[in-house]
């Protein structure tokens, strides 16, 4: 049976209470909280656990370059991300992905994505600078074949003519760096972050628990055939209270099934992004001692969520692929 591979904790026995919550619409945060796997409720408790222990020895000033002020940064930092997690996911879609599966995600991108996007990006980076100083070197061979470089000229004056002459193989490397290093190998990880997350939320139909018709809102009994309905998303008696996709609040049963898992992919993968935003947004705020830089480098890294965005993006082809079954997209 399916389980989770850090506790080894079956589905079966996390999955029912999760069903619970979207056949009884609770919308309150308590019940979602008991519902999550033993997983999902270790990484919170050491989340709290190491903003804790930070917060205690931000006070204690026995670092002068890790005070409460740079504990509020970092309390901020965290916050952001958080909003962007409540907007998304509490706000609109609490019924389409369970709570459980949110911090899985959120944990994957933080901790796998960013630690493989920084070791990927350094090897990379040394191939990108590699290739770069080859094609100066053939470069500067074919300029002095040619006899484009005046000999009587000093070393200094030699190399600024040389510079002038190849900007455009500045260019090129900014490129490489911008489109290879960076962006590729950063979505790249961050699309390994929600694949590496095995979670009944997201599953494919083939590996569902149970016999719901959704495979993102499946019920873990097989034997209970007449909660079919339950899995999916709640009566249709409840429309007043229902928080959900378009599709669940029509009622219309196939395409709520298909909205609804949709939407799950999305926040699923924008949850790993937004997970990997996090750690990155540390990683350059705290770059600098300064609490002025490290407000300013946050203020401007939060304008614009575009590993958020890039996810969403990303989405579209996942869920065309795996619900549309458009092969183009595999």
């Amino acid at each position: 049976q399916r389980m989770d591979y850090v506790t080894f904790q079956p589905f079966s026995s996390y999955v029912p209470a999760l069903e619970d919550i979207r056949r009884t619409r609770n919308g309150k945060l308590l019940p979602h909280w008991r519902a999550m796997s033993d997983l999902a409720t270790i990484l919170m408790k050491w989340i709290g656990l190491t903003l804790l222990i930070l917060g205690i020895y931000a006070l204690t000033s026995i670092d002068t370059s890790f005070t409460y002020k740079n504990m509020a940064v970092l309390l901020a930092t965290l916050f952001q991300s958080f909003v962007l997690l409540y907007l998304l996911y509490w706000k609109w879609h609490r019924f389409d992905i369970s709570l459980d599966a949110v911090v899985k995600f959120f944990a994957a991108g933080f901790l796998f994505s960013t630690s493989s996007a920084f070791i990927i990006e350094m090897l990379v980076s040394l191939g990108v600078s590699f290739v770069t100083a080859i094609i100066g070197f053939f470069a500067v061979i074919i300029e002095v074949g040619f006899g484009s470089l005046d000999d009587s000229r000093n070393s200094k004056e030699v190399i600024k003519t040389l510079i002038q002459d190849n900007i455009w193989l500045g260019v090129v490397f900014a490129l490489l760096n911008a489109f290879i290093v960076a962006s590729l190998t950063e979505e790249l990880c961050k699309y390994f972050g929600f694949w590496m997350v095995d979670h009944p939320d997201v599953m494919a139909e083939d590996t569902s628990i149970g016999n719901a018709t959704n495979a993102v809102t499946r019920s873990s009994n097989a034997d209970q055939e007449d909660d079919k309905e339950f899995a999916i998303g709640g009566d249709d008696d409840d429309d007043d209270d229902v928080i959900g996709s378009p599709g669940e609040q029509r009622g219309d049963l196939a395409q709520r099934s298909l909205n609804s898992k949709g939407i799950a992919v999305t926040i699923a993968m924008v949850c790993a992004s937004v997970g990997f935003a996090c750690c990155e947004n540390l990683k350059y705020v705290f770059s600098s001692e300064d609490i002025g830089t490290e407000v300013g480098t946050l203020i401007a890294r939060s304008i614009f969520p575009v590993h958020a965005l890039a996810a969403a993006i990303q989405s579209i082809g996942v869920c065309r692929r795996d619900l549309e079954g458009d092969a183009s997209h595999q």
